[in-house]
This record gives C-alpha cells, structure tokens and sequence, in this order.
C-alpha cells in the first residue's frame, strides 16, 4: 500500500512536470527529467547573470523584498537636492496614484521614477524634489508607511 502510494506521488509530480515544461516534446520519464535538468541550468545562469549585473548577490536591488521595506536618503541632484525613496509592498490598486497624492501632500515633486511588480509585490524607487528640513522628510516618510503596511482584519482594500 506504501508503495503505491509513493509511486501514485512520483507519478503525479511527472504528471505536473509535463504541464509546466515549455519545451518538451517526448513525455517519458527520462524526457520530462532530462528537460526539468536543463530549464534549472538555465534559470541558474540567468540568476547569476542578474546578480553580476545588478549588484553582487543582492537581487533585492531590482526585484522587490519581500518584507515590507521603506527607506529614504538624500542625494544631490541638478544643483537641488533631491530625496530618493525606495520601498516595495503588496501590488494594489490605485498604489501609482496614491503615491502620487501622498508625495504632493508634503509638497513634494516626483522627478523620476522605477517600478518593478513581480509575484504579488510591487518595489518602487522616487526621487522627490521639494522636501526641505527633518519635519517634512519625517511626514513623507509617516505618509508613504502608511501607504504601504498592509491594511488591518477586516477593512477594504
């Protein structure tokens, strides 16, 4: 009984392999492996490709983290000096706008942005003109938390 069970699991998992492959053309057991094997060389490499690309190991630097995470630094621009915010967050409706709406509500000026949405999480990165002084960069960053903590038991999302 045992081991029709695990025969019945293995078979299933093939059987899951089969749907997911993009490429296979033969069905059998050694294809379905023979071609799993290659596809996991494949994202391997494109992996390590991201990682020399951007950043050494941190892919966290292109896609978003998958904690909630909100940072904010100063950084020299154009001879004004311009606030970069980065954060990522569950995807939600409405998110560019309410970004929007937060950063004009201290009177800042979005001057770039970057936005990646991957798996059900969104990872933006803004650069703000028109945050002067501790207080306003204390209210932006008080908005954008607020913006970005996932809603309570119970309330509309």
């Amino acid at each position: 009984m045992a081991e029709c069970k695990r025969r019945s699991r293995i078979n299933s998992q093939f059987a899951t392999l089969r749907t997911i492959l993009p490429n296979l053309i033969k069905v059998n057991k050694a294809s379905v492996l023979e071609e799993t094997i290659r596809c996991v060389k494949e994202l391997t490499n494109t992996v390590s490709g991201l990682k020399e690309t951007y950043g050494g190991g941190r892919l966290e630097c292109v896609f978003p983290a998958s904690a909630d995470k909100l940072r904010i630094g100063s950084c020299e621009g154009k001879g004004q000096e311009v606030v970069k915010v980065v954060f990522s967050c569950d995807d939600k409706r409405k998110l560019l706008s309410d970004v929007a709406r937060a950063v004009r509500s201290v009177k800042g000026k979005v001057v770039r942005a970057e936005m990646v949405t991957m798996g059900g999480r969104t990872k933006c990165v803004l650069w703000v003109q028109g945050i002067n002084g501790n207080d306003e960069l204390k209210m932006l960053r008080r908005v954008l938390n607020a913006l970005t903590e996932k809603p309570k038991y119970g309330e509309d999302i």
